[in-house]
């Protein structure tokens, strides 16, 4: 795909349409995936609306990486999936001002870009598993990720500065658990799982 041009693509139930440049619809089996000329080109989502975390009115997002587009055994009936693959930096540095204000110290930035890459990589097929196409939801349902449009410099910088950085236990990166609103604190990780998880204890 090369910069400038427009896909259309959609499912008809049995295929995916993929209409190009040249106006000619094609079927394909499936899935589709759109992969950049050069690591530097962004891919924009005509078909979406993005809240700005800068301000101002809601965007079309851009993404790095390829996308895909795809269904899975529980995707609903009739649509598909927006897969976005893409190298784990890029990731951290498009969820972490979604989950701490970019205003938070540089120190609070960085902790927050440690705990996101580590809860992304204790979680890849999380999704799968559940018989969808991708690893992680762009919602609270995993974490919060905006793409590009989330790359705050603040955020850039603490994703860089801990790059391959993550927290485990007994040798095990831990799935980070963490909240940027609930405003609570717990002694233990027993409301979430039906197990004890040590790494998982209150410090005062």
């Amino acid at each position: 795909m090369y910069p400038g041009e427009i896909f259309d693509v959609r499912f008809d139930g049995t295929n995916y349409i993929v209409t190009g440049p040249d106006g000619n619809p094609l079927a394909a089996a499936g899935p589709i995936r759109f992969l950049p000329t050069s690591p530097d080109n962004l891919f924009l989502i005509e078909s979406i609306l993005r809240t700005n975390i800068l301000g101002g009115p809601a965007l079309k997002p851009t993404y790095r990486g390829a996308i895909e587009v795809a269904r899975g055994a529980s995707t609903t009936a009739g649509r598909v999936n927006l897969v976005n693959i893409l190298e784990l930096e890029n990731y951290v540095k498009g969820v972490v001002a979604n989950e701490s204000p970019a205003s938070f110290h540089t120190e609070a930035l960085k902790s927050q870009a440690t705990a996101a890459r580590g809860y992304a990589i204790a979680n890849i097929r999380n999704w799968i598993r559940r018989g969808y196409t991708f690893d992680l939801v762009d919602s609270s349902s995993s974490q919060v990720y905006r793409c590009v449009l989330s790359e705050h410099p603040n955020a850039v910088a603490a994703t860089e500065g801990t790059r391959g950085l993550v927290a485990s236990f007994n040798g095990r990166i831990i799935s980070a658990l963490y909240s940027s609103s609930f405003g609570v604190i717990v002694t233990a990780l027993t409301g979430f799982s039906t197990r004890q998880v040590p790494s998982f204890q209150a410090r005062t």
